[in-house]
């Protein structure tokens, strides 16, 4: 896994771009190539899943995927403009997670994103642990072979390669076990992370518990969304629309404090454990 680390980091380091105030971003045109995609309208279609995942999982879709325009060649000497966007590392993840499993440059992408995306989560806080990143990976590559085998499954491939495939997945869990019980032995984090809003705590805590305990984002926020409901009597993902998510309605009600507090009962380290 560390060498497939090695060989995406220079790939996907050299299409990154930096805006004036130090912000990152990723052009999705830039990206489509690197993760094997000929037809943009095919990449585009990994695009609105993975927007889909990022509103699911409590996120802003816009914020994370922002329209762009970038001009292209004609190769006639005229240039003209076609629609891009300009993805945030965590937009990265989600298109990588939501691509193509087959195509070999999609498990390069999910490693490379899933590592470094939990990286930057964790630079303000601690830097990461081996055993942290180890987790990481484990579950990208995971997540890539179960996704293999679901397609396998569903279009009928020969026996022998469903088992390969299955045999793998099989194998690339125990690893994951083996990372999480090295994760599960590290000290319990010192607590919240003074600066930071309830939102930003609220998304990294659930975000760490996914990662560390194998869990769907989407399972996760739905469990969170529902319990909400249940305890307090407020149905945030009911009322939620594409322009306005459930942590946008927290907010404007003055509830977020009471979620991270349910989140923190809920997926906090002591719960998890």
């Amino acid at each position: 896994m560390n060498e497939l680390m090695v060989e995406a980091r220079p790939l996907f380091d050299s299409i990154k771009q930096t805006r004036g105030n130090g912000s990152e971003f990723w052009s999705a045109r830039d990206l489509q190539p690197c993760l094997g995609y000929e037809k943009w309208e095919r990449f585009e279609d990994a695009i609105d899943r993975a927007k889909a995942a990022c509103e699911n999982s409590g996120g802003n879709a816009p914020d994370h995927f922002p329209g762009a325009g970038k001009m292209v060649n004609l190769g006639s000497g005229s240039v003209r403009e076609v629609p891009d966007y300009h993805l945030t590392r965590y937009a990265c993840y989600l298109i990588a997670m939501n691509g193509d499993p087959r195509k070999p440059e999609i498990a390069m992408a999910q490693t490379y994103f899933a590592v470094s995306t939990y990286q930057n989560e964790q630079r303000q806080v601690v830097p990461p642990t081996q055993g942290q990143l180890l987790v990481a990976m484990a579950q990208a590559y995971e997540a890539h072979e179960r996704r293999l085998l679901e397609l396998a499954t569903a279009q009928a491939t020969t026996q022998v390669q469903v088992t390969d495939i299955a045999a793998r997945v099989e194998g690339m869990q125990a690893r994951q076990q083996e990372a999480t019980e090295e994760l599960t032995a590290l000290p319990a984090p010192a607590g919240d992370v003074p600066g930071l809003t309830a939102r930003a705590q609220l998304n990294r805590l659930v975000r760490s518990y996914c990662l560390e305990n194998g869990f769907g984002h989407s399972e996760a926020w739905g469990r969170l969304y529902l319990e909400f409901r249940d305890r307090y009597h407020v149905d945030l993902k009911a009322r939620a629309s594409s322009k306005k998510p459930p942590l946008d309605i927290a907010e404007a009600e003055g509830l977020m404090d009471k979620l991270y507090a349910l989140a923190y009962h809920l997926f906090g380290r002591k719960a998890a454990s």
